[in-house]
C-alpha cells in the first residue's frame, strides 16, 4: 500500500514503523475490525522497550 498525506503536510504524528527484528508475534493482539462492506480483523502491534521505531521525514 502507499501512504501519503489527504490534505496537508504532516506535522504532528508522523507515519511510523517498526522494525520487524526488534518485535515478534507475541506484540500483536487480533482485533475486530466491522465495516460497512464487510467485517474483518486486523492486528495491532503492544508497544514494548525492545521496539526500534522509524519514521517518514517530510
Amino acid at each position: 500500500s502507499v501512504w501519503r498525506p489527504l490534505c496537508h503536510r504532516v506535522e504532528d504524528t508522523p507515519l511510523e514503523f517498526c522494525a520487524p527484528s526488534t518485535a515478534n508475534a507475541n506484540d500483536l493482539v487480533a482485533v475486530d475490525r466491522p465495516s460497512e462492506l464487510f467485517d474483518g480483523e486486523m492486528y495491532l502491534l503492544i508497544d514494548q522497550p525492545d521496539h526500534q521505531w522509524y519514521y517518514l521525514s517530510h
